[in-house]
């Protein structure tokens, strides 16, 4: 419910314009989120259990901002004539990713409240960002964006306290293997997402070349 008063909301008073832009800027971070999925995400479920979750924490986060990175230049490169911004894109791919991984984490630690917590903190906070633009009569297309940019952040950070308290972070081991099932299980789980979200983005690149 609080995700569709969100997209009603910007349909309505960003306009036409602002609401392709914001679409296509969504589609950009899905498509990066792929690539970050790869090392977290579902594949967190299966290898939690089988290694340390330090060892988890860490690549999953260094992955995250490394394929953020690349992912935000490479769109910015193609995005036709509607340029997204690579800092806007980069940011929200890297907090939104983080936190889907550290929920994850939480619920296979049996932390059903606070994976519910985190589900609702990141749009209830979109919605009181944009109500506060509103009320200003400054709702933009950029400041919905940086509503989006925060309110991610405050999931991300609501997260990374709740593992620091919750979790044990002291057991260590090898990150070679770690990584190895990571790259052996997120491949497979990805390439069916992958597919269908690249011809997606290469129809919004026709209508906008």
């Amino acid at each position: 419910a609080i995700n569709f008063f969100v997209v009603w909301f910007s349909s309505k008073y960003l306009g036409g314009e602002g609401r392709g832009y914001v679409s296509l800027f969504i589609l950009n971070v899905s498509f990066i989120q792929i690539f970050n999925a790869v090392i977290g995400s579902s594949s967190i479920i299966y290898l939690q259990s089988r290694h340390p979750l330090s060892n988890i924490i860490l690549l999953t986060v260094c992955w995250t901002i490394i394929s953020s990175a690349i992912g935000a230049w490479s769109l910015g490169l193609t995005g036709g004539q509607q340029k997204i911004n690579f800092s806007d894109t980069f940011f929200v791919a890297v907090f939104q990713s983080v936190l889907i991984n550290n929920s994850l984490l939480l619920l296979c630690r049996n932390q059903t409240v606070w994976y519910n917590v985190l589900r609702l903190i990141q749009p209830i906070t979109l919605v009181v960002l944009l109500t506060f633009y509103f009320s200003l009569q400054q709702l933009t297309v950029q400041n919905y964006v940086e509503a989006l940019v925060i309110s991610s952040f405050t999931g991300v950070l609501t997260s990374a306290i709740l593992i620091l308290v919750k979790c044990n972070l002291r057991d260590v081991g090898s990150v070679k293997d770690t990584l190895y099932d990571f790259l052996k299980v997120g491949f497979l789980n990805q390439f069916t997402n992958f597919v269908q979200l690249i011809n997606y983005r290469f129809s919004f690149y026709l209508l906008a070349a």
